[in-house]
C-alpha cells in the first residue's frame, strides 16, 4: 500500500513540473516536491500577465531549463521559489528552514529591491544586479528573463518593445565573466528581442 502510494504521489509531482525531475536519481525528490508545493501554494492565486496562466507555470519552466543547464538540486529548488519572496507572502525564514543556507541566498539575491528600483529606475537597477550578483543567481535570472521573452509574440506590441529594449539595455551593461551555458542563454535571448 505504501509503495503504491509513493508511486502515485511521484507520478503526481511528476505531471506536476512536466516529469523532468522525477526519474532523475541525483535529486532528493522529496525536498524538490516541497520547493514546487511551497512555490505552488503561495502562486496559487496569481496569473501570468500575458497568457493568462497559473502563475506555477512560469518558475516550473524556469527550474527546467536551469536543472537541464546544471543539474544542480539547490539551483532547480531556488529558481523554482525565484519569486516567492518578491510576490507573495513567503518568508526568508521558511526558505531557510526547508531548504538551507544556498537556497535562501540565492532566492535574496534574485528578490528586486523596490526602493532602489524607484531610486535608480529599473532598467538601471537589473543592469547593476546582473553585475553583481554570483553566478548560480546569474544562471537563473537569464533563465528567468528568456522564459518572460516568450511572451512577446502574445503581448501588446507597447509592452513588448518596452520590454526588449530593457532587456537590451541590460545585456549591454552586462560587464563580467560569463559561463558557455551563460553566453548560450545571452544568445537566445537576444534572439527572443524583438
Amino acid at each position: 500500500m505504501y509503495l503504491l502510494l509513493l508511486t502515485f504521489t511521484s507520478f503526481l509531482f511528476a505531471q506536476n513540473i512536466n516529469c523532468f525531475v522525477i526519474f532523475d536519481n541525483q535529486v532528493n525528490h522529496q525536498r524538490v516536491e516541497a520547493a514546487y508545493e511551497l512555490a505552488r501554494d503561495y502562486h496559487f492565486d496569481q496569473f501570468r500577465k500575458i497568457e493568462s496562466q497559473k502563475y506555477i507555470v512560469h518558475p516550473d519552466r524556469v527550474a527546467k531549463k536551469v536543472y537541464e543547464l546544471t543539474k544542480d538540486e539547490d539551483l532547480l529548488i531556488a529558481a523554482l521559489l525565484h519569486d516567492t519572496l518578491e510576490d507573495t507572502k513567503t518568508a526568508q525564514f521558511q526558505i531557510q528552514r526547508l531548504f538551507g543556507n544556498r537556497v535562501t541566498e540565492l532566492v535574496k539575491e534574485l528578490t528586486s529591491d523596490p526602493q532602489q528600483i524607484v531610486q535608480f529606475g529599473k532598467t538601471l537597477y537589473l543592469s547593476k544586479k546582473l553585475n553583481s550578483i554570483s553566478s548560480d543567481a546569474l544562471t537563473i535570472k537569464l533563465v528567468d528573463r528568456l522564459d518572460n521573452l516568450a511572451d512577446l509574440k502574445i503581448a501588446k506590441q507597447s509592452w513588448a518593445r518596452k520590454y526588449s529594449e530593457e532587456t537590451r539595455t541590460i545585456l549591454n551593461n552586462l560587464n563580467r565573466t560569463l559561463t558557455i551555458e551563460q553566453r548560450s542563454l545571452i544568445f537566445k535571448i537576444k534572439k527572443a528581442i524583438l
